[in-house]
Parts: C-alpha cells; sequence; structure tokens
C-alpha cells in the first residue's frame, strides 16, 4: 500500500485531542496534521498487516505543479503557487516515487517508511510508534467502530 504525505507534516506537531480542530484551527496546522496522520497511518497499517504479508509506505512528491489553491489568491500559498509554478515539479516528476513504491520490487525492501525522491528520508520527531498507535485508536474512536483491528 502507498500513501501520499508531504514534508508539510513537519508544520505542526501531534496532538491527538486536536484532530479535528476542536481546539484551534490554522490551515497551515491543519494540512500538516493530515499529512503527519498519514505517515503515522502508514506506519501503524504496515505495522499490523505485515503478518499478512501486506507493505505499507508514504511517500512526499516533492512541490508539484498542480491546481492546488490556485483560486486562493488571499493567501501566500495560492499566490506562490501561481507564481512559483515554473520553479514546481511536473505531476509526473512528483509522481515517481509513489509509481515506483507500488511497482519496483526495491519498494517493498523496507516497511513503513517515508519516502521522497526514491530515498527513505527522516521524519519529524512526532513520528513515534506511540503517536501511530494513538492516531489508530482515535480514528476508530471518532468513526464510532470501537477496534479498527485488521480483520482476516
Amino acid at each position: 500500500m502507498v500513501t501520499t504525505s508531504s514534508f508539510g507534516h513537519r508544520f505542526t506537531s501531534f496532538d491527538r485531542d486536536n484532530l479535528q480542530a476542536e481546539k484551534s484551527f490554522t490551515a497551515i496546522r491543519q494540512y500538516g496534521l493530515t499529512k503527519l496522520a498519514n505517515i503515522l497511518f502508514t506506519q501503524e497499517l504496515d505495522a499490523r498487516a505485515a503478518s499478512r504479508g501486506i507493505t505499507a509506505n508514504c511517500f512526499h512528491p516533492g512541490a508539484v505543479g498542480t491546481e492546488f489553491a490556485q483560486d486562493d489568491s488571499s493567501s501566500l500559498l495560492g499566490f506562490g503557487t501561481k507564481i512559483g509554478k515554473i520553479f514546481l515539479r511536473t505531476p509526473h516528476k512528483g509522481g515517481e516515487t509513489g509509481v515506483f513504491l507500488a511497482t519496483d520490487p526495491a519498494g517493498v525492501t523496507k516497511r513503513g517508511q517515508y519516502w521522497s525522491d526514491k530515498k527513505v528520508r527522516s521524519t519529524s520527531g512526532d513520528v513515534t510508534a506511540k503517536n501511530a498507535a494513538d492516531l489508530w485508536e482515535r480514528s476508530a474512536t471518532l468513526l464510532g467502530i470501537g477496534d479498527l483491528a485488521l480483520r482476516a
């Protein structure tokens, strides 16, 4: 399994009790939190699914020139994506690591990792086994399904 994340996971810290902006909201924090959650989810899924032969990894595609935030002229992000598009990666280049992880046997040699440019990269200090397990449990609670265990 391959999940998309981002360097943006470094824009925040993990707060189990503020996953849905219950306490506070800023757009950049929530963006970062979704990317951090993708890494934590990937690591916990990999740990839980390993006995079934499932490998999970995630990747950062880089700054890709898509239409993301193009209509947000009020923010620096919207302005920056319009002006900086010439410096951004093409969607094809941004997807290379994801395709590599999904199709190349070398992509499954490392488990539960965060990749960029077809290499394992370091993550923020908030990427821990405890936070991954906490996110998994909190997600199950929010979904109202109790234990979100993998079923045969």
